[in-house]
């Protein structure tokens, strides 16, 4: 490895209620903060236990879902964006789902799909 590249990871894991998963999230955009970040991949998701029909599941869990896979995403994003269009280079990777691409359509997961899209 050249003496001028460093590798860190950020990781923030999605507990199982909305609070604990805000506060991983705050965690990693902290550790992110004063890095010169040149490749950001953008990987985390949660999704239902199973396959389940949107009138049948818990709201919350959708809500979590969205906090996650779409906020998260976001958030951390802004968080290195800066430092990246000042210097004028870097990537941001985001990982979708093969759900989106294979079965558009994908009734049984309609939240998951629309937020890995």
């Amino acid at each position: 490895m050249h003496a001028h590249i460093h590798v860190r990871s950020a990781h923030a894991h999605a507990a199982s209620d909305g609070e604990s998963v805000l506060v991983a999230g705050d965690e990693a955009i902290l550790r992110l903060q004063g890095l010169d970040v040149g490749l950001l991949v953008n990987n985390a998701v949660v999704n239902t236990p199973g396959a389940v029909y949107l009138h049948e599941d818990d709201i919350e869990r959708f809500v979590r879902m969205i906090r996650v896979n779409l906020w998260g995403l976001t958030e951390v994003t802004a968080a290195v964006l800066s430092t990246m269009l000042a210097r004028g280079s870097g990537a941001i990777v985001n990982v979708g789902s093969g759900s989106t691409l294979a079965v558009p359509s994908f009734p049984l997961y309609t939240v998951y799909s629309s937020t890995k899209k």
